[in-house]
């Protein structure tokens, strides 16, 4: 997702949200803060329609970092990695 994304998708994401009875709240600030790509951490994708500039679709990942800690298996050289989607918001 680019920035000049956000003032598409914030409203979506706002309208999305608004159907349940319980859910986050988020002011633009937050969202451009917690939703924007950030290398290793966050990383968020829109899918546009073929020949418009309408969104189709938003998926959001977050990325764990974890090492594998147990007596019984050598340690790893490097880091578990988990990817998991906090939001997937069709248009």
């Amino acid at each position: 997702m680019k920035a000049s994304d956000i003032p598409v998708v914030y409203p979506m994401l706002t309208k999305y949200l608004e159907q349940f009875k319980l859910g986050p709240v988020f002011s633009e600030a937050e969202f451009r803060h917690y939703f924007t790509t950030q290398e290793k951490v966050v990383y968020s994708y829109v899918v546009e329609v073929c020949n418009s500039s309408s969104l189709s679709l938003i998926i959001l990942f977050a990325q764990l970092f974890s090492l594998l800690v147990c007596p019984r298996i050598p340690p790893r050289s490097s880091p578990l990695t988990l990817s998991a989607s906090t939001h997937s918001l069709p248009r």
